[in-house]
């Protein structure tokens, strides 16, 4: 059984070999993607970190700009950008302060989208 279920893609991508090329553009995302996040968890500020992943998630849960409710904790946030709660709650604060974001439980909104981009590093 186990043998026929690892010849199953071999004789998939022999049939298709669109399929081995789709395969291996995944993967080289994938390799492309997290050579990138090794890169920036070495080399980026923690405060950077943060506010990349928070843009990131305005694209996915928003717009490019205008507003966008965030529906993640700040545990949530700390944890994708690799820092801690306390770290991300004080960049969090500074950008509240500087009016990028408006935090509220459970959530983060940002008011504008393009602005907390070019805040961005």
């Amino acid at each position: 059984r186990r043998e026929r279920e690892r010849d199953e893609p071999v004789a998939l991508t022999a049939q298709r070999p669109d399929v081995n090329r789709l395969l291996v553009d995944l993967l080289a995302t994938r390799v492309r993607r997290l050579s990138d996040q090794l890169v920036e968890a070495l080399y980026a500020s923690v405060e950077d970190r943060v506010v990349r992943r928070l843009v990131d998630l305005c694209a996915i849960y928003g717009r490019d700009s205008g507003l966008v409710t965030v529906p993640l904790t700040q545990s949530d946030l700390a944890e994708l950008a690799g820092a801690s709660r306390p770290v991300t709650n004080r960049v969090l604060r500074g950008l509240a302060d500087e009016g990028l974001v408006v935090l509220a439980r459970g959530r983060i909104r940002v008011p504008d989208v393009g602005a907390l981009l070019a805040s961005a590093p």
